[in-house]
């Protein structure tokens, strides 16, 4: 009987055994994923209401506890965590009044995939008007026909506008506070105000990845300091892709795009301090770049671009500006300088103007070996120090090396690639047909690698710079993918195996039972 018990027991412990592969097979086939709570809210069905108004000043009879108990509340409690809501209302103000307006408030709230329409032309008037405002959101909504600004904001700091649709307005985002960050939005005006205006001594506003079309300018500061510009597209409008004027001193400009406005990609007037750089002013019917008695401006790596008059001008008002290692292309004049004591090098180098290319002989330094002499106007200027054609660019693959083997993750990549005005730079896997734009390091297109059969892939990296020169390295890897029908044989093994044993146990514990 001892002998009968540890046959037993010997049995069920390698039954179990060689079912660890089937238990842990199944749990990691079948353990549901758990999602964390998204920021995105149950759609409701969309009723048009007329002037939502929240006032939540102490007192108020309109406040958010007000808020929570009309047909048009979202939910929410005002906190960080679980912010008010308003949410796929459709809000129209008859041209009479704000759509929605919210005051004094520094409750958390989200303003999201609301349609507001036809805000009236008040002072203050908006599709949506926030005054004394902290905390706010408003996210991806549709404007339409405002006639002041789709979006006011005054005295109001710390809030995010972004994703929004704006069309046929005066102004499109009116902003008089700070910190405010402003991004992603489509902004198409009427042509009568600007698509952003930052206005008064606000700073701090981050004004970032906007497309602004046909208003009477793109963006328009009025004596705001310390704003950073970066990565918008302003262009068709009927004056000047970005205006300065009144003491708008210390803002940062960096890679816009200005392009065919009908004056000047950026007319900088009575503003000091500010930088401007990685921006492409193109084809504007007046000056790339325009100062009128700006001072202390740096100007540096930008590409002036095929602009009517000419890629920088500064009056005879502007002085002590800096003009450095910027690319100057097709313009009707590629520089005037009217001012005084403006430099057009750096200690190190100066611009690079396709009218004065070579020589670079003594020494071969990247300097053209004689300064640049065609500034127009009364200064009198030269760039002491023109740059000249470097050639395309270099790249430098690191990573994957030749004859890396991958499986199913699509491998990353390494590269680098050098020229003094770097355009764009893009990977192919068909020899060049299809391109894939990046513009840091990463990993190949999943969906394209899991397309690919077995076997040698070339992956060629491509560069160009402003000038037109075009470059490419390619790497030779190979996709192979694990054969996995050893582990299958194994799992099905195991499971008859594990099938049998149990059968057998449960005989040897009947026969057990009759001998009993």
């Amino acid at each position: 009987m001892i002998k009968k018990n540890k046959k037993i027991k010997f049995t069920i412990i390698i039954g179990f055994i060689l079912l660890i592969p089937i238990h842990s097979s199944i749990l990691y086939s079948f353990t549901p994923l758990l999602v964390s709570q998204k920021d995105v809210y149950d759609l409701k069905s969309s009723i048009a209401y007329y002037n939502i108004a929240i006032d939540d000043l102490p007192g108020s009879l309109t406040n958010w506890l007000w808020a929570e108990a009309q047909p048009w509340f979202g939910g929410g409690s005002g906190s960080e965590q679980d912010p008010y809501i308003l949410e796929d209302l459709i809000v129209d103000g008859n041209l009479t009044d704000s759509c929605i307006s919210i005051s004094n408030s520094k409750a958390y709230f989200i303003i999201q995939k609301c349609t507001l329409l036809n805000s009236s032309s008040g002072a203050t008037d908006g599709g949506i008007s926030l005054n004394n405002v902290t905390n706010g959101k408003i996210i991806g909504n549709y404007f339409n026909n405002h006639r002041n600004a789709a979006i006011y904001c005054i005295l109001s700091d710390y809030n995010i506008v972004s994703e929004n649709t704006l069309i046929n307005h005066r102004h499109g985002i009116y902003i008089m506070g700070n910190f405010n960050e402003i991004s992603g939005n489509s902004i198409y005006g009427d042509g009568s105000g600007s698509g952003i205006v930052i206005q008064g001594s606000y700073h701090d506003n981050l004004i970032d990845g906007n497309s602004i079309e046909h208003c009477w300018q793109g963006i328009f500061l009025f004596n705001a300091d310390n704003n950073t510009f970066s990565r918008n597209t302003s262009f068709k409008n009927l004056q000047y892709g970005i205006g300065l004027t009144a003491g708008a001193n210390d803002n940062f400009f960096s890679d816009n795009i200005l392009l065919n406005n009908s004056l000047s990609g950026i007319r900088i007037d009575n503003s000091n301090d500010n930088t401007i750089v990685g921006t492409k002013a193109i084809s504007n019917q007046e000056h790339g770049i325009s100062l009128t008695d700006g001072d202390d401006t740096i100007i540096y790596h930008n590409r002036l671009i095929d602009n009517v008059f000419d890629g920088v001008h500064l009056d005879s008002s502007s002085s002590h500006n800096l003009i450095y290692h910027n690319f100057f292309k097709g313009n009707g004049r590629h520089a005037y300088d009217d001012g005084a004591f403006n430099d057009w090098n750096s200690t190190t180098m100066g611009n690079y103007w396709d009218n004065h290319t070579g020589p670079d002989i003594s020494p071969t330094d990247g300097i053209v070996d004689t300064p640049y002499l065609f500034i127009g106007g009364g200064a009198g200027s030269i760039d002491y120090l023109p740059l000249t054609e470097d050639g395309p660019p270099v790249i430098i693959i690191n990573s994957p090396l030749e004859d890396d083997t991958f499986g199913t993750n699509a491998p990353s990549f390494s590269v680098t690639i050098t020229d003094t005005f770097l355009e764009e730079m893009w990977y192919s896997l068909d020899g060049g047909i299809t391109k894939f734009f990046f513009t840091a390091n990463g990993t190949i297109d999943q969906a394209v690698w899991n397309g690919l059969p077995e076997g040698s892939i070339t992956i060629t990296f491509y560069a160009n710079d402003t000038i037109g020169n075009i470059s490419s390295e390619s790497v030779n890897i190979v996709k192979e993918i694990p054969d996995n029908s050893l582990v299958i044989i194994i799992v099905v093994i195991s499971i008859i195996a594990g099938v049998a044993l149990v059968a057998i146990v449960l005989l040897l514990r009947r026969r057990k039972a009759i001998q009993e």
